[in-house]
């Protein structure tokens, strides 16, 4: 069974909660973005990691906002059910951008990343940086590797959201400007058929029928029409 959730934070009390207790050996556990366990290699992290690499699920994450970039990446990069990912642990692996796997018989296009619009103005050059917006180069590759699979998936696992599905959000009014991600992923929802997309940016727990949902608290099987 596959299951989604949203972003963690590197708060490992969620995993010891009741939502979480529905997961059995072999599940599949899909995050949407800031798994924040691959931060500054602390002992705190290290102990952190242990502990989740124990668990008898697997664990995929698709990268936020708030990650490490830089650490994200000294990890192996391998082939994993079909795409390409960093392997953290033998059951916790980091969805590499643009790829689509094909878990317990469910492909799913993964696209991490999310879009500091909003925040432009206050951000300085290295910060920028940091976040690791996509470039074109990437979203072409994307769109590619969904033409070659037919523009078809079942699923669509994001941190940010399409520009449209925004609007649904209630968000501040500082919030409703769209970046290039956000166009981007708009545009993939236009092309794309798929049965649900999943995105946790917005730490909110919200159904917007009929194929999208955002993810926070929540731990939800995933929804095949």
């Amino acid at each position: 069974m596959i299951y989604v959730t949203g972003d963690l934070h590197g708060d490992l009390e969620r995993f010891k909660e009741k939502p979480m207790k529905q997961l059995k050996p072999g599940d599949t556990l899909l995050v949407c973005g800031d798994f924040g366990f691959i931060w500054d290699g602390s002992k705190q992290e290290k102990a952190a990691l242990k502990y989740l690499s124990k668990l008898k699920y697997n664990i995929l994450f698709v990268e936020g906002l708030n990650e490490n970039f830089d650490r994200l990446e000294e990890y192996p990069a391998e082939e994993y059910c079909g795409g390409m990912v960093h392997t953290i642990a033998p059951n916790i692996r980091h969805l590499c951008r643009g790829e689509i796997f094909t878990i317990e018989d469910t492909t799913v296009f993964a696209f991490g990343g999310g879009d500091p619009v909003e925040d432009l103005e206050e951000m300085t050059q290295q910060r920028a940086h940091d976040l690791r917006l996509p470039v074109l180069e990437q979203t072409d590759k994307a769109l590619n590797r969904l033409g070659l699979n037919g523009d078809r998936v079942d699923i669509i696992l994001t941190h940010d959201a399409p520009g449209r599905i925004k609007q649904f959000m209630n968000l501040n009014e500082k919030d409703t400007a769209l970046g290039f991600l956000h166009q981007f992923l708009q545009r993939v929802s236009e092309l794309a058929e798929f049965n649900m997309w999943y995105f946790g940016r917005y730490h909110k727990d919200k159904a917007i029928p009929p194929r999208y949902r955002a993810m926070f608290t929540d731990v939800v099987p995933v929804q095949m029409k």
